[in-house]
């Protein structure tokens, strides 16, 4: 048995105690992740709300035959999430929300906040109901029944490297790295710092993974790719 399985990784923002948001105690921390997308297109700044659209029609149409979800971790420091990984533990610190839980109306609230004491809820933003989320161990639990088919590390890293090497081969590839300049050049720099503190931290195995996935995202930024599928 096969079961679709769709994850929507996302980066968290921390609000300290003192924020402003009225939606959590002012003595509170919370976090937040975004659920719209902001684009700079011709010097104008744009909002759009393509991804949750897309994860929401996903949800839609696939039902009880997948699994559709934005993960965010429980925390937001990179030492924390150093730490979460090393330990086998991002997973059980991440929150995973349902797309349908972001519905505003006919469209899509812009946030969904929560805090790491309870990652099975949230709020999402502006001015929307509690509602319901997993913590990683609930999801996984819910889903143990479900058989899945894994690449192992050697494959992971084999299949992102090829990937990265057939998009470097590409025109649009030369293209923007050559509109890019400097740019480019500073991004090569920070992307060089984070794989030597990676193989610093991580056993070989782990550390050739994350450098791989390093690598395939760097290329996917750089042109400018939205979405990406990884099949195992």
């Amino acid at each position: 048995m096969f079961l679709n399985l769709f994850l929507q990784y996302k980066r968290p923002t921390h609000f300290r105690v003192g924020h402003r948001s009225p939606l959590w105690p002012k003595g509170e921390e919370f976090l937040r992740f975004d659920a719209m997308q902001r684009k700079r297109i011709a010097g104008a700044a744009t909002v759009n709300f393509d991804q949750v659209e897309a994860m929401a029609d996903l949800e839609s149409q696939f039902g009880v035959q997948a699994q559709v979800r934005y993960v965010c971790a429980g925390f937001a420091t990179r030492d924390a999430l150093y730490s979460h990984f090393a330990a086998s533990a991002l997973v059980a610190h991440s929150t995973f929300v349902e797309p349908r839980r972001l519905r505003l109306g006919s469209g899509f609230h812009s946030y969904w906040t929560y805090q790491s004491m309870n990652l099975s809820s949230g709020q999402p933003n502006p001015g929307g109901p509690r509602d319901e989320a997993k913590n990683g161990l609930d999801f996984f639990t819910d889903m143990r029944a479900a058989n899945f088919s894994a690449s192992s590390l050697d494959e992971f890293v084999y299949n992102s490297s090829l990937a990265a090497a057939r998009a470097k081969e590409g025109d649009s590839w030369k293209r923007r790295r050559g509109r890019e300049g400097s740019f480019a050049e500073l991004e090569e720099e920070r992307r060089t710092e984070v794989v030597d503190e990676v193989r610093r931290v991580f056993s070989t195995s782990h550390a050739d993974q994350i450098v791989q996935t390093i690598e395939t995202a760097a290329v996917a930024r750089t042109l400018d790719l939205e979405w990406m599928i990884v099949e195992a």
